[in-house]
């Protein structure tokens, strides 16, 4: 006697949402249509001090860039992706602080302030370093995603900055083809000292 497998038969795979959830915990995924969204409703959805904007989505370990809010607008958003084994959502408290790293002065933490433009948390870090590379800067959200500096003729447009944003500044890459003041006066000295040593000779 043989007892066939179903065709529709699938092992029972597993999701896990936690954070500022109203019921966090493991979720069984119930058909292969099911997505973001409907995990949410499952958990009962979101606490009042959720933040969206830092919502964390990951699979097989890994970050994947989302935005939770545009979800929650459109359950038939392209970011609503369809649940897979293993994925998981965290929904954060909102943050407090913006990390400012790379070509600054003096890299920190400092606190969000809602009317801080990008250049004023550059401030807050001392300012740009000589090697800073200003038009290639960029913010990390919390999320995942990212947004750089743009050039539109001869101005420039800063991301905006969010509560748990990282703004990175990269170095300008190292020039070897170029001497530093220290080298240039120590040549500019060795070629006075041979040239009065030659003078001195062909004066005898």
């Amino acid at each position: 006697m043989y007892v066939r497998t179903s065709p529709n038969y699938t092992t029972q795979q597993q999701v896990y949402i936690y954070g500022e959830i109203m019921q966090p915990g493991n979720y069984s995924i119930f058909s292969r249509e099911e997505r973001i969204s409907d995990l949410i409703k499952r958990a009962g959805g979101l606490k009042p001090q959720a933040y969206v904007l830092g919502a964390q989505f990951k699979r097989m370990g890994e970050l994947i860039s989302n935005d939770l809010s545009k979800i929650l607008q459109d359950s038939g958003s392209e970011e609503n992706l369809l649940l897979r084994d293993q994925d998981s959502l965290y929904i954060p408290q909102r943050p407090e602080v913006v990390t400012i790293q790379g070509g600054v002065l003096n890299p920190s933490s400092v606190s969000y302030k809602a009317a801080y433009s990008f250049d004023d948390y550059i401030s807050e870090a001392g300012g740009f370093t000589d090697n800073a590379r200003k038009s290639k800067a960029y913010v990390v959200y919390p999320n995942g995603r990212k947004d750089r500096t743009h050039r539109f003729l001869f101005f420039s447009f800063r991301p905006k900055v969010y509560p748990g944003s990282v703004v990175f500044i990269p170095f300008k890459p190292l020039d070897t083809s170029r001497l530093s003041t220290a080298e240039r006066i120590g040549i500019l000295s060795l070629l006075t000292t041979v040239s009065i040593a030659l003078a001195n000779i062909l004066l005898r």
